[in-house]
Order: structure tokens, then sequence, then C-alpha cells
């Protein structure tokens, strides 16, 4: 289950975050010192929400071995995508949160107030809400296929709302629509009626027939000088 976009208190005043939002701040930063925040609940908390920053870290794939079955727990992520076809920084903000499967019912009655809380503290014009219970869920690879999904469909509901006759065309789209049109007057003009059958070929030659032998054989000459006469 995931959201795109901020998140907006409803009923509830704004809470200070201090360290929290320090560690978000830090986070961040081009040069900031870690790549999450992850969050639990603690008596020992500066806030009213009871939540404190557990720990952060610089390895993403350190974040997922961070939450536990049994409890409810938060956390900011950020994730160099390195740009996508919708035009997105190369750093996406996520904010995780996290209930374990193992979460009675009752530490859930606060859930809803205190992901709007934490969700405030981000000063990114668009992050990516997850509600997870696996692990794998909150692995980097799922996290960033989670955000592509969400932009798709964010795309597809967008251009849905919007007539044909409004939306730009693209490069693409002008090709596209004009190719057919010139193949459809070119076989108008050029139509012509099918050529005519081959015509058969020639009956093949017949072979030489031989010259009959003359008969009776021509008679000798008297005057013709006598056959020689071999010993």
């Amino acid at each position: 289950m995931f959201a795109s976009g901020h998140t907006e208190l409803h009923h509830m005043h704004r809470v200070s975050l201090p360290a929290i939002e320090d560690a978000y701040q830090n986070m961040v930063e081009e040069k900031g010192r870690s790549e999450w925040v992850l969050m639990c609940y603690s008596s020992k908390s500066d806030n009213e929400l009871g939540i404190k920053v557990r720990r952060t870290g610089r390895e993403i794939h350190d974040l997922a071995l961070e939450f536990k079955d049994d409890k409810v727990m938060y956390a900011y992520a950020k994730i160099d995508t390195g740009g996508n076809t919708y035009g997105d920084r190369a750093t996406k903000v996520f904010f995780i949160v996290w209930v374990g499967r193992k979460v009675r019912e009752s530490k859930k009655k606060d859930l809803g107030n205190h992901k709007r809380a934490l969700a405030a503290v981000i000063k990114a014009p668009h992050f990516v809400e997850v509600t997870a219970s696996a692990v794998d869920e909150v692995k980097e690879t799922n996290l960033l296929q989670k955000l592509y999904s969400s932009r798709a469909s964010m795309d597809s509901e967008l251009g849905a709302s919007v007539s044909p006759a409004s939306q730009p065309r693209s490069v693409e789209n002008t090709a596209s629509t004009t190719t057919p049109t010139t193949k459809t007057k070119k076989s108008h003009a050029t139509s012509t009626p099918p050529p005519p059958p081959p015509s058969p070929p020639p009956p093949p030659t017949p072979p030489p027939q031989p010259h009959p032998p003359t008969w009776p054989p021509p008679t000798r000459s008297p005057h013709a000088p006598p056959p020689l006469a071999f010993p």
C-alpha cells in the first residue's frame, strides 16, 4: 500500500518534533551523513507522540533489517533514482510506515494521526508513502518499483481526465497520425489494373534427323581409274 504527495494534517495541531526534524534535514542535505532515519515509540522521546529517532544509516539495504514484526515503526529514506522518463529529480524521498505482522490492534489506534504528523516533516514537493509489514516490501528494488508504478498510475488518470483535443501532440504522435493518410492518398493515385498473365513458353525444338542413304548407290564412271589393289 502506498501513496504519493504531501499528507495534510486533519483535526490535529502542529506537533513539535525537533530531533526528528533535525535528523530528516541532515538526511536530505546534499552532503548529509545519512540515507535513512528510523523512528520508533519510546518513553524517552522529546515530543508528545512518544516517537524518537532510533537510528540513522548510510546504506539503504541496511534499513530493511531494522524493522521488527511486533512493532509499529516509521522511517524516512532517500534513494538516488538517476532520473527517469517522468523527469523526476535524481533523489526521491520515501516515507515508510511499518506495521509488523505481530502488532496488536490496540497499538494501531493512533497510527493515522501519528503518520500524518511525521509526513508533515517532509519538505520535498513530492514523496512516496509506503505502508509495509514484510521485509521484502522495504527493499530498495521494491521501493523504486512502487515509485514508478504510482507515477504511471497518476499519468494514466491524468490522461483520461483530459480531452484528446486539449492534449499536446508529441513528434511521435504526429508522425503516427499522418503516415496512414499519406499512404492512403498514394494508393488511390497510383492504382492500375493488374498486369496480363505471362505468355506460355515456346514448344521444344525437335532433335535433328539423320539424312537417309541414297539407293541405289551411285555408279562408277567408266573413265575413273581402277581402284588400288593392295597385296
